[in-house]
């Protein structure tokens, strides 16, 4: 009986080293999967990148979804940028400060961005936004104009005369 209990425990030992290494190489399988898998993804990004421009006929459909994955992740990434205060450099591709005239990176002089033109607000001057007089004709602070120049009458001129040319 002793024999019998000593021949259990002897295969329970080995059952179970049997299961740790087969736990051991399942997670070896799933580890070779990932890096398999990761380099299936290089594989298709390089395809990508190679056949962009001569895409075969059983890839145009794909082609097409992943440029429009892209178009849409570019919107997104600029909608976020936006929202940051961030440009990009024209040159470079280096994210700058809306507040940026040149990159720092590569020196370009970046283009100015449109700034919407402020609503006008009574006794508040549209440049400096400094609190002005409602009836004054200048801002006090940087000398903009805030009544519009009233504009010249417009004389009506008689038709002129056809005059011919004088000799001298």
């Amino acid at each position: 009986m002793l024999e019998n209990l000593g021949q259990k425990i002897a295969n329970g030992v080995n059952e179970a080293k049997n299961k740790t290494e087969i736990l051991g190489l399942k997670g070896k399988i799933s580890s070779a999967k990932k890096e398999r898998d990761a380099l299936f993804t290089l594989i298709g990004e390089k395809c990508y990148a190679a056949c962009k421009d001569e895409v075969p006929e059983y890839l145009k459909d794909l082609f097409e979804q992943t440029s429009a994955i892209d178009e849409t992740i570019k919107g997104f990434e600029s909608q976020i940028r936006d929202l940051s205060g961030i440009v990009v450099c024209p040159n470079c591709g280096a994210e700058l400060s809306k507040e940026s005239k040149f990159c720092t990176v590569c020196g370009t002089k970046l283009p100015e961005i449109e700034k919407p033109a402020p609503e006008p607000q009574e006794g508040v001057c549209p440049v400096c936004g400094a609190k002005v007089d409602p009836e004054a004709t200048f801002c006090f602070m940087c000398g903009t104009r805030l009544i519009p120049e009233a504009a010249p009458a417009e004389e009506e001129a008689a038709p002129a005369e056809e005059q011919e040319p004088t000799e001298e």
